[in-house]
């Protein structure tokens, strides 16, 4: 196992790749990051990295208006049309969730003239 320093980083193989690993974690959290040394290899890494995991959610909510939670998430162009079915992984289990149009809220803006 690897033992790196908080806010320091090491120069590392994966699997005969070579990359960069830094220890982070700015939002209190303990994080590792992993930089390509060599860019042509993106799609050796991503897959000994990436496995099934497509995207993340990076913010959640409760919409009253809507009576549901909505979420923004990041996810490949080719699952970002409106209408995407997706899993999410969440600390409760999977997650049912369907991609949208932003806003996903009032497009025409007919709330506030109404």
């Amino acid at each position: 196992m690897l033992t790196i320093r908080y806010y320091w980083c090491v120069r590392a193989t994966l699997d005969d790749i070579p990359v960069v690993i830094s220890r982070t974690g700015w939002t209190g959290e303990i994080g590792y990051e992993i930089y390509l040394c060599h860019p042509e290899r993106r799609d050796e890494l991503w897959d000994r990295v990436g496995g099934e995991r497509v995207g993340h959610v990076s913010a959640t909510t409760w919409s009253p208006r809507l009576d549901e939670n909505i979420g923004y998430v990041w996810v490949p162009v080719a699952l970002a049309p409106p209408g995407t079915a997706l899993e999410v992984g969440s600390p409760l289990g999977h997650i049912g969730g369907v991609t949208a149009s932003l806003p996903f809220v009032d497009p025409g803006k007919r709330m506030p003239k109404s």
